[in-house]
């Protein structure tokens, strides 16, 4: 009973020993897979095989084109002083400050009978004089900078609203620590530089140059291409899944057959070998049944 027992399981083992390398064989022979690391495809396993698995929304493209011609507006560089041709222009020179001047200007509007800088009573060319050297090309450019902040302002509010809507999207691609350390620089960055036209507004006369984003928005846009790149596979693997897992299986049986490519070796160098040696015999056997024959 026993015997049978061991001999009939013995028997089971020797055929699923016999399947296994028939099939090795027959891979070797015809397998042509790409040859891919053993991470690699239980990567490609975790989609393939996975039970309700579902395509994956791509990330928004990160753009800043805005906020980037307008660090580069020459206005931000531009001094801009009053009418120089006006009688009070030296006097506003001597002064070195027509920044402080233009407020004082706003004071006068409100009393134009008193200055507003020594309070003393002043005559009605005062008041020409004023706008004059404050002339239209001068609050052209105020109206102008004054867009410009408001332009950046809304811009920046944009580009931030896309860079947290990528994160909470929860994309299982995107390097979500890395994203969020570089974000919170870029966004850094655009603060201080929202400031920066507001106080070329209380002083026109002063320079002021942006801090460039570009750079920071770059590496952003890389994390965010990689992890586009790596969805799109995905969602063409789950839009394939029957093919993919032919692929996959491929490639699993091409893995096993680079772990065996010595065994194989050696297995194929003894087939021939003892192949060999059976024609050997077989050949010698018929020359021996001829002698008889004869």
């Amino acid at each position: 009973m026993h015997d049978k027992y061991f001999q009939d399981a013995f028997t089971g083992v020797r055929s699923s020993a016999d399947k296994f390398k028939n099939k090795v064989l027959a891979e070797a022979a015809s397998n042509i897979a790409d040859l891919f690391t053993l991470d690699e495809l239980k990567g490609k396993a975790q989609t393939v095989f996975a039970e309700g698995v579902e395509q994956v929304n791509l990330l928004r493209g990160l753009s800043a084109n805005d906020l980037i011609e307008i660090e580069e507006n020459e206005l931000l560089q531009k001094v801009i002083v009053g009418n120089q041709d006006v009688d009070i222009a030296s006097l506003i020179e001597q002064l070195g400050n027509s920044d402080w001047v233009q407020q004082g200007r706003q004071y006068h509007q409100k009393d134009p009978t008193t200055c507003p800088f020594c309070q003393q009573t002043t005559v009605a060319d005062f008041a020409k004089s004023l706008d004059e050297f404050f002339s239209d090309a001068y609050d052209n450019d105020i109206e102008a900078l004054q867009q410009l902040a408001t332009r950046y302002q809304i811009s920046s509010e944009q580009l931030q609203a896309a860079i947290q809507s990528n994160l909470e999207q929860g994309n299982q691609f995107l390097n979500d620590e890395l994203y969020s350390a570089e974000a919170q620089t870029l966004v850094e960055r655009l603060n201080g530089n929202k400031a920066k036209p507001t106080v070329k507004l209380e002083e026109p006369s002063r320079k002021i140059e942006l801090e460039p984003i570009k750079p920071l928005l770059d590496k952003l846009c890389y994390l965010v291409r990689v992890a586009n790149e790596a969805t799109s596979a995905h969602n063409l693997t789950v839009s394939n899944l029957t093919i993919e897992k032919q692929k996959l299986t491929s490639q699993v049986w091409r893995y096993v057959l680079c772990e065996l490519d010595e065994d194989l070796c050696q297995y194929q160098a003894t087939k021939n070998r003892l192949t060999q040696t059976i024609l050997g015999m077989e050949q010698s056997l018929r020359t021996k049944k001829e002698q008889v024959r004869e």
